[in-house]
């Protein structure tokens, strides 16, 4: 039977995943105790670890024949608030680091990271690449909708698939019907209330039609403020028909003439 292990696992869905695909996850592993928990409840019969895998034992970590991993992924998201000068977004990003290490170690077949799709936009994402390809590696990324393959929620992920094979493996993946959340939530049983936010509109409230045309107005002009600018042509001096350009200024009514053709004076 194929075999893996799961860094970073939370609830169990790498893991559920794989099982459904005939794959036995021998050991998975989080920093986080509350994430382990989970994963323990409903994994029983994998091998489950507590601890920074920074400071991994990859020498006791099981032989595998697939590395799953979904290293942190705050430091890269949009939704990280500010985009530099947070220390703990800082140090969340060089958690990509341990699968590189786990790969270096065992040398499994194959691997699949999962993280936000800005994480190519990483500073050290062409060195983190660079040390991948070293190690054998043929890096294949994937930009999924998990909608598209079934789960009830929109959530795009990035995919690196990384086989030690010629060529990068770039998988076919099937376009599924998009399914509702009614499907796995049952809105009759138990109390549900609506979210309310000061300064928000309820969720499908109608905005009256006074306050639709002059939004709609605004973001016609928007728009073509923006197409004027695209389609501007590219010279850094034009000007109006009439005035003397950028830099020049008209001579003053009652300046005097200088000695000279064309030369003009203008007071204080």
């Amino acid at each position: 039977m194929t075999t893996a292990i799961d860094l970073f696992a939370g609830l169990g869905g790498w893991s559920t995943g794989a099982r459904a695909a005939g794959v036995q996850v021998l050991w998975a592993a989080n920093h986080w105790p509350v994430a382990v928990e989970w994963h323990s409840a409903n994994h029983p019969d994998t091998q489950h670890v507590c601890q920074d895998l920074h400071q991994a034992r990859w020498e006791q970590v099981p032989a595998h024949d697939i590395l799953l991993a979904s290293p942190c992924c705050q430091g890269h998201a949009k939704a990280r608030g500010k985009k530099s000068g947070n220390p703990e977004h800082d140090a969340s990003r060089s958690t990509a680091w341990a699968p590189v290490s786990a790969l270096e170690f065992h040398r499994p077949q194959a691997a699949v990271i999962e993280n936000v799709p800005e994480f190519t936009d990483w500073v050290l994402y062409p060195a983190w690449l660079q040390a991948v390809q070293a190690l054998g590696y043929q890096a294949a990324p994937h930009i999924v909708d998990c909608a598209d393959l079934g789960v009830p929620q929109h959530r795009v992920r990035l995919f690196m698939v990384l086989t030690r094979s010629k060529a990068p493996l770039m998988l076919q993946l099937p376009q599924e019907r998009h399914v509702p959340a009614a499907s796995f939530l049952d809105f009759d049983a138990g109390r549900w209330s609506p979210i309310e936010k000061p300064g928000h509109a309820r969720p499908g409230a109608q905005r009256p039609p006074a306050l639709r045309r002059p939004l709609h107005h605004a973001l016609l002009r928007q728009r073509l403020r923006h197409h004027r600018t695209r389609h501007q042509p590219p010279n850094r001096h034009h000007h109006h028909p009439g005035s003397l350009g950028p830099g020049r200024r008209r001579p003053h009514a009652n300046a005097k003439r200088q000695r000279g053709p064309g030369r003009n004076v203008v007071p204080g």
